[in-house]
């Protein structure tokens, strides 16, 4: 028993040994907490091969189980190390999905935004348009008003004309009839006296 333990104290030594640089870049790298590293997973699996090895030719089985129980820890963690890359894998495809889909909820969001700036824009032409049509229409009607406003003011002013030449013309019809009546009445005055002084002339011859 002594015999079989010497060698594998030699082996583990001389393993010991051949790791100082590896965890001497394990300290170095900040990579020592981390039984997953591919170097340091590189070397345990060498290790556990070879006490699998040295112990089957030394007949050492405890040397071997060591050796076995250090290749199934190292199986595990690779399959961790496995198990965590695809996590990671899936995660950066689930991250890279997310941001594929933020991506095109912002599309849209930008398309939508777009369209209804273009909507705000149309019925903007056309709340202009409308305003402008309204008030050309107003301005038509308004000229017409004062157009009208302004053929009916003349309209009035040539009716006053018309009934101040009537007045006019029917006052010199008026004024001419009392002139030709009073001329009528002066030529009767006339005769009158003419025939008064006649008979006052016979009279007087009669007298005489």
């Amino acid at each position: 028993m002594v015999l079989q333990r010497l060698p594998r104290t030699y082996v583990r030594t001389v393993l010991t040994a051949t790791r100082l640089p590896l965890e001497a870049a394990e300290l170095v790298l900040g990579r020592r907490p981390d039984p997953t590293w591919p170097p340091a997973l590189a070397y345990d699996t060498f290790e556990a091969f070879t006490k699998q090895v040295i112990g089957s030719v030394l007949r050492d089985r405890a040397l071997v189980e060591e050796g076995r129980a250090e290749s199934m820890r190292v199986s595990h963690l690779r399959d961790a190390a496995r198990l965590e890359v695809e996590a990671e894998q899936r995660r950066r495809q689930a991250e890279a999905k997310y941001q594929e889909e933020v991506a095109e909820v912002n599309d849209a969001e930008r398309a939508a935004e777009a369209v209804a700036e273009q909507r705000r824009g149309a019925a903007e032409q056309r709340r202009e348009r409308e305003q402008e049509r309204i008030a050309a229409r107003t301005e038509r009607e308004r000229t017409a008003a004062e157009q009208q406003a302004e053929e009916q003011r003349e309209a009035l002013e040539a009716e006053e004309r018309k009934e101040r030449l009537a007045t006019i013309a029917e006052e010199r019809s008026a004024v001419a009839r009392e002139k030709q009546a009073n001329r009528a009445s002066a030529r009767v005055g006339t005769a009158d006296r003419k025939v008064q002084a006649t008979k006052r002339a016979r009279a007087a011859r009669k007298g005489g």
